[in-house]
């Protein structure tokens, strides 16, 4: 008969850091991705309108899409697959939360910069 490992209280804290930054992506990666999805929406309603007020549709939602694409998009599949590697523990999970982390945080700084430009 095997005999159980004991643990240490440090693994313990560790693994309770681990599933509450999991729940933590989770949240996060949910949030982003209905963001994203009201956001196409949007985009899709300004291309309509646009039409019905001009006839045409040059341009109208473009910036949303792309904004979606290059920047809600992938921090929203970075953040679920750093929550999926916190709940199951894999090795390089803290890797790819750092690198989740300075993609969010690199996407904010983006957009209040240029938003402080834009006015």
């Amino acid at each position: 008969m095997r005999s159980r490992q004991r643990r240490s209280p440090a693994d313990w804290i560790v693994n309770r850091m681990d599933r509450k930054l999991a729940w933590a992506n989770t949240v996060v990666a949910i949030l982003l991705t209905l963001f994203g999805a009201w956001s196409l929406h949007l985009a899709n309603e300004m291309a309509a309108a646009a039409e019905r007020e001009y006839g045409r549709n040059v341009d109208s939602g473009a910036i949303i899409y792309f904004l979606v694409s290059c920047f809600v998009a992938p921090n929203a599949v970075l953040t679920a697959l750093c929550a999926v590697m916190m709940f199951r523990r894999w090795r390089g999970r803290w890797v790819v939360q750092a690198l989740a982390g300075l993609c969010l945080g690199a996407t904010i700084v983006i957009i209040v910069l240029e938003e402080k430009h834009a006015f």
